[in-house]
């Protein structure tokens, strides 16, 4: 059986970016594995540009993003595998994949890194009345009919959601000629970046409506129109502002979730905030030698935060290899107050708790609701270790905070990080 320094599974950005950092790093054997037909994952759909400022210092298109990265890859003479599904890992990390060439073969990693990305909610988590029909797509499979195939979905389209891809599809269909009937948020405002929102919504006079939400559907082999109303705080719709708009095409962009199958079939410890694996401050999941990062671990705003969550995963891993006595490490819970929607990691690990400190952590949160002029405090027990305030934050965002490994030395056996999101003043909240 062959065995691997590194085993990558999924080829989507997170995946490219952790081999070409590992052979960084001095590691030589090492496998990729991407299931589609290529390596670049959803990036090998997006035309438009805003990836590559962090890797090659410039903005590229998607495509062009992933042809660079590929090439990269070859150039370091990183093996990767296409078209092979991870079908099981073992409790020793042996891993299991599919091929119609190969067959069924199993390797061993002496670490591995899961980089399998997310996957977009479908129409039935939205809970929204009519039959099945044709006409309703997520934006990703829009988007992936458009740039791919050539084909347009539809001529006259609604958009439920407005996150990054549901806005620039929504900017696509427009410049292909479509008529864009409508984007409804039930939010007061965008689930996705401020940048796309202007780059997409407000350069293209697209019309967005806040507070709306689509309840039901029309039609019976084809989509003939969808039921509109306002919602009130508690994101239910209110009676008597129903209205019906005519259209052929539905556009679902209401989010994603990381991809939590082969995990969960590993036996590993799942969050149930993050709908992901449970890891350490080191990226480890609770099988030893089992690592997760980017999208798999939680929804990032930018490819570039993807690219420096895997360049501190790695870095962890290669610790990992070439650590073969760990010092007994203190282990310290992080918590958070019901304002924040989730928290990672959900463990620091301090090796030694008497070294020089020059690391820092970095805990990502994402909060509920949208809050304005709040203060985010970290208490270490009933010490405050951390503070920062903020004008405006919303739950489209992910705040990174970075904690010294000496505001930690006062650590004591039992003591847990609870980061804790306060409004001053008071301020309207609106749900996510």
């Amino acid at each position: 059986m062959e065995t691997y320094d590194l085993i990558v599974i999924g080829g989507g950005p997170a995946g490219m970016f952790a081999v070409a950092q590992a052979k960084k790093r001095g590691l030589n054997n090492i496998l990729l594995i991407e299931r589609d037909r290529e390596l670049g994952g959803m990036l090998n759909q997006c035309i438009h540009s805003g990836f590559g400022t962090g890797e090659f210092d410039k903005e590229l298109t998607g495509t062009e993003f992933v042809h660079k990265m590929i090439k990269k890859i070859e150039e370091l003479h990183i093996e990767y595998w296409i078209n092979t599904s991870v079908y099981n890992i073992s409790n020793d990390n042996i891993v299991s994949t599919v091929n119609s060439d190969r067959g069924i073969k199993k390797i061993k990693g002496r670490a591995i890194i899961l980089t399998t990305g997310a996957m977009e909610r479908p129409r039935g988590s939205m809970n929204i009345l009519g039959s099945k029909m044709a006409g309703i797509f997520t934006a990703g499979s829009a988007q992936r009919f458009i740039n791919e195939q050539g084909v347009i979905p539809g001529k006259n389209v609604v958009v439920l959601g407005s996150r990054d891809i549901g806005m620039v599809v929504a900017r696509q269909l427009k410049i292909e000629g479509c008529n864009i009937c409508g984007i409804f948020e039930f939010r007061d405002h965008v689930g996705g970046t401020a940048k796309v929102y202007n780059r997409c919504l407000k350069d293209f006079n697209i019309p967005i409506k806040f507070k709306h939400t689509i309840i039901g559907l029309h039609g019976i082999e084809r989509l003939q129109g969808v039921y509109v109303a306002q919602v009130d705080d508690e994101n239910r719709y209110i009676e008597g502002t129903e209205k019906f708009i005519k259209c052929d095409t539905l556009i679902l962009s209401v989010g994603l979730e990381p991809i939590h199958d082969l995990p969960k079939k590993a036996s590993i410890k799942m969050n149930d905030e993050t709908k992901s694996p449970i890891v350490n401050s080191n990226f480890e999941t609770s099988r030893k030698g089992i690592f997760v990062c980017g999208n798999a671990l939680h929804i990032h705003d930018y490819i570039d935060s993807i690219r420096e969550e895997v360049k501190d995963c790695v870095k962890s891993v290669v610790g990992y290899l070439s650590s073969e006595n760990l010092k007994e490490a203190a282990v310290i819970d992080v918590t958070h107050d019901e304002n924040i929607k989730y928290s990672i990691p959900q463990e620091i690990i301090l090796n030694d708790v008497n070294a020089d400190a020059k690391k820092n952590y970095a805990l990502k949160i994402k909060v509920k609701r949208r809050k304005e002029n709040v203060t985010i405090n970290i208490h270490l027990a009933d010490r405050l270790i951390y503070k920062e305030s903020m004008k405006e934050f919303t739950p489209s965002e992910t705040k990174w905070l970075y904690l010294s490994e000496t505001s930690l030395f006062d650590y004591k056996a039992g003591d847990k990080i609870y980061i804790s999101v306060n409004e001053i003043n008071g301020v309207k909240e609106v749900n996510e």
